[in-house]
């Protein structure tokens, strides 16, 4: 069947490739870290985030995330992976996945965003 010329992955959008998870700290609380990319992906993250100046760590920089926003701030989180999604566009830089995921959670509080 034709694709249209784009390459089929091996891993579905969506799909955990539990293979390339980070090792867990034990801490049960935080949501499990959802490993949607390939190996390809996640070294190809790891390079920009350090060729920035940042270190690379999806489950330390969840955590750092979620323990920067306010109890309020954490009803406002439209899903568990929310602080991932930040965390990955920023490319590992906290600072700036902190502030805009609170003025993404500040706008969808005023616009009233369930």
């Amino acid at each position: 069947e034709e694709d249209g010329g784009i390459a089929s992955s091996q891993h579905s959008v969506g799909q955990a490739n539990e293979d390339h998870l980070p090792p867990s700290n034990g801490d049960n609380h935080l949501p499990p870290i959802i490993d949607d990319c390939t190996p390809l992906d996640h070294s190809r993250r790891m390079e920009i985030a350090k060729s920035h100046g940042f270190i690379y760590d999806e489950e330390q920089g969840v955590k750092s995330i979620l323990e920067a926003l306010t109890p309020h701030e954490h009803t406002l989180l439209a899903d568990d992976n929310m602080p991932l999604r930040h965390y990955r566009a920023e490319k590992g830089n906290l600072k700036e996945a902190i502030r805009k995921i609170k003025c993404t959670l500040k706008w969808r509080e005023e616009f009233d965003v369930e």
